[in-house]
Order: structure tokens, then C-alpha cells, then sequence
């Protein structure tokens, strides 16, 4: 769980324009890792990028299925018929 959390986490940090090194300063220090470690991550994403993407995009449907539900129960409560 470490390996998936870590690389998470590196594709966060990428996407709010943090340095490969700033990567890989922050996630040794959290993760404690070795730098090879992370940069073997960035080496090697071909071969996980997608999966941990999947996690993702998975994670996000329950949440916005969880948002939904939330909303239909508030609304019925609130006697809306109709969600």
C-alpha cells in the first residue's frame, strides 16, 4: 500500500508543478524511502501510471455517487418528491 500511496502522491505533486526534485525530497522524508526509490517510480511509470490513475478515477465515481445519494436523502427529507 506504501508503493500505490507513494506513487499517488507523486503524480499530486507533478500535477501541482512541484520539481522532480521536490518529488523526491518530500516522499523520501514521508514515505522513508530511499531517493532511488522515487525516482525509480518516475523511471518506471509506464508501468504503473495507469493502474494508480484507474484507483483514481474509481475513487472519484464513489465520491460523486456519494454526493449524489447525499443530495437525493436531503431532498427527501426535505419533502421533495422528485430528487
Amino acid at each position: 500500500m506504501d508503493t500505490e500511496s507513494r506513487r499517488l502522491e507523486l503524480l499530486k505533486l507533478e500535477g501541482l508543478d512541484f520539481s522532480q526534485t521536490e518529488i523526491v525530497k518530500e516522499l523520501t522524508v514521508k514515505y522513508s524511502c530511499s531517493r532511488r526509490t522515487v525516482y525509480s517510480d518516475f523511471e518506471n511509470r509506464e508501468s504503473w501510471q495507469l493502474s494508480v490513475q484507474s484507483v483514481i478515477a474509481g475513487a472519484n465515481l464513489l465520491d460523486s455517487e456519494n454526493v449524489k445519494e447525499a443530495i437525493t436523502k436531503q431532498q427527501w427529507k426535505n419533502g421533495s418528491e422528485t430528487p
